[in-house]
């Protein structure tokens, strides 16, 4: 395993690639969602969360939760996801007993 024990802390890869399009998010997600799996079966603590892309930015952010860098660092190396930087983050989700947004009218 990575270590002790411990909570899981949520990490951040930032790529910015220039000329990035959906297909090809579409196809690193699917190697990074495999390698990631790769590594929990060699027993390593490893979630993909998910990913966002930034088109305007050029930019992709993959999320990755793990009790280590390291290992979230391995899994992007392994993908061939070339990043800028592998940073610690905090996500907050919408609170269980919080209203549900309506989607905005846009067909006016």
């Amino acid at each position: 395993m990575d270590g002790t024990a411990g909570s899981e802390r949520t990490f951040l890869v930032e790529c910015y690639a220039p000329g990035i399009v959906r297909a090809d998010v579409e196809r690193e997600v699917a190697r990074v969602f495999k390698t990631s799996a790769e590594l929990r079966r060699e027993g390593r603590n490893v979630e993909y969360v998910g990913t966002i892309l930034v088109p305007a930015d050029e930019v992709v952010f993959h999320l990755f939760t793990s009790q280590c860098e390291g290992t979230v660092r391995d899994a992007t190396v392994r993908a061939s996801v070339a990043f800028e930087r592998i940073v610690e983050s905090i996500q907050f989700d919408q609170p269980n007993n919080a209203p549900r947004q309506e989607a905005p009218d846009v067909t006016h």
